[in-house]
């Protein structure tokens, strides 16, 4: 594993003619930053987080099962997505797991393709999954 090289800016203040103004610049400075998919709790959060997206289709369906949302359409369709955008994106997360990603990468059958981008692939449906609410307004 190589750690991967990142600008990071940080403010340097610096006094002008001016003695009640202060000026803020900013210089480069490189530091080593690790991906946060390297991270050992990346896939329990992720997880967590696509968990959480659950509760309020859990609790339309639980509380209202005859609610308004059955004749309309466009909100039973809306909830279907949330639901389907919950459970893609924890096994998704569940996929980046090293125990999990271990008996993957040891699959028979699985397309090459697949086997040889599991990250890459569970990243494109984690970003699926959460890209799926990105226009939802609160």
């Amino acid at each position: 594993r190589s750690l991967k090289h990142m600008a990071a800016v940080a403010p340097a203040a610096v006094q002008a003619n001016a003695p009640k103004k202060t000026r803020i610049s900013y210089e480069k400075q490189q530091r080593a930053a690790e991906p946060i998919t390297e991270s050992a709790y990346f896939p329990l959060v992720a997880g967590a987080f696509c968990l959480a997206r659950l509760v309020r289709p859990v609790l339309v369906s639980a509380c209202f099962p005859d609610g308004p949302q059955k004749e309309d359409g466009a909100a039973s369709f809306g909830l279907a997505c949330n639901w389907i955008a919950a459970v893609v994106g924890f096994l998704a997360a569940a996929s980046l797991w090293s125990p999990v990603r271990g008996c993957l990468e040891g699959q028979q059958g699985l397309p090459p393709v697949l086997a040889e981008n599991i990250d890459y692939t569970a990243m494109v449906l984690l970003f699926a999954a959460d890209g799926s609410t990105s226009g939802e307004q609160a």
